[in-house]
């Protein structure tokens, strides 16, 4: 009697053992599975990506510009003359509309001063600076 009890629990205990084996391939081949698609999304996400930049850089095309670190202060005007032909022709080979040069002067000249970082010191147009002084006189 003993035997035979012996021999159903180990039968139970090789067949808890198999279903314990086959959960666990089950769960691997699942972790598996949807590791594999992560990486799928992935690796599509990003030549989406590198397709995308491809096409925009190809319509628009690169501008490079020169950092204007020499301490003279003639190279530094020329460099930032440069750099500025360089954008405003870019500017017009991709820009559809019409391109209001005196507003991009200004604001480049705001943006120059602005630079400083200093709160206090501010550029303003020809029509700041008079309603400026029309409010002082006031």
């Amino acid at each position: 009697m003993k035997d035979k009890k012996q021999k159903i629990e180990k039968k139970e205990n090789v067949v808890k053992e198999k279903l314990v084996a086959d959960k666990k391939k089950k769960t691997s081949k699942t972790f598996l599975f949807i590791s594999y698609t992560i990486i799928v999304i992935l690796v599509t996400l990003l030549i989406n990506n590198q397709i995308v930049i491809n096409r925009i850089e190809k319509k628009t095309g690169t501008l490079t510009v020169e950092e204007p670190v020499d301490k003279d202060e003639e190279k530094t005007i020329r460099t930032i003359a440069k750099n500025l032909k360089a954008i405003r022709e870019k500017l017009k080979a991709v820009y559809k509309g019409e391109i209001d040069d005196s507003k991009l002067v200004e604001a480049a000249m705001k943006g120059y001063v602005s630079g400083i970082g200093d709160k206090y010191t501010e550029y303003y147009t020809k029509d700041e600076w008079s309603g400026i002084k029309e409010d002082v006189s006031r």
